[in-house]
């Protein structure tokens, strides 16, 4: 299986982030600190030189810094199966929005792929259910979702960075303590 490429703000997680993850549902995977970012555009399975083609696009592009706070967790994937839980995006969030619509469809553009088919909506992805999980699990975890207290702080999502797999993914589908992606390249906007 070809390892996915995504472009994306990275997001430096504070403390803040281990109390939105602090009590979420056994089984729950919760992302590595060093995993918090807000794509800008998902490449898929591309091989790394288009990969790469694609980042020079997007430093071209000069997606905006943006200063962001964070609103509800919630969840996304489809409305009756969700397969991830993000922070949203309150202050901020009309940037990012024009970000993901302008920059990110000519980054995806430049590896063969048309604009994203659904509406921007900047998140930042905490936790997913468990690979297998039941109806059961998934609406334990929509309702924790619910209680989580949003964190007020502010984001400086001034990092862009080109991301794939770490080389221990599959581990880390599982191990919290171990990061999923690898920064491949990074820019300060």
């Amino acid at each position: 299986m070809k390892p996915n490429w995504f472009i994306g703000y990275a997001v430096t997680a504070g403390d803040w982030y281990h109390d939105v993850i602090a009590h979420v549902p056994p089984g729950t995977r919760t992302f590595h600190p060093d995993d918090l970012h807000l794509t800008l555009a998902f490449l898929a399975g591309v091989d790394e030189s288009a990969a790469l083609e694609a980042w020079a696009v997007a430093l071209d592009s000069h997606p905006p810094a943006v200063t962001a706070t964070l609103s509800n967790v919630r969840p996304f994937g489809h409305p009756k199966r969700p397969s991830a839980f993000s922070l949203t995006i309150d202050q901020g969030n009309d940037a990012l929005c024009d970000a993901l619509t302008q920059q990110g469809t000519l980054i995806r553009a430049k590896v063969g792929l048309g604009p994203e088919k659904r509406g921007p909506h900047p998140h930042i992805t905490v936790a997913r259910p468990p690979r297998r999980a039941d109806d059961a699990a998934r609406n334990t975890l929509v309702a924790w979702s619910k209680t989580v207290l949003v964190p007020q702080v502010t984001l400086e999502l001034n990092r862009l960075a080109l991301y794939t797999w770490s080389k221990t993914y599959s581990q880390a589908a599982s191990d919290p303590s171990v990061s999923q992606f690898r920064i491949v390249k990074e820019a300060a906007l």
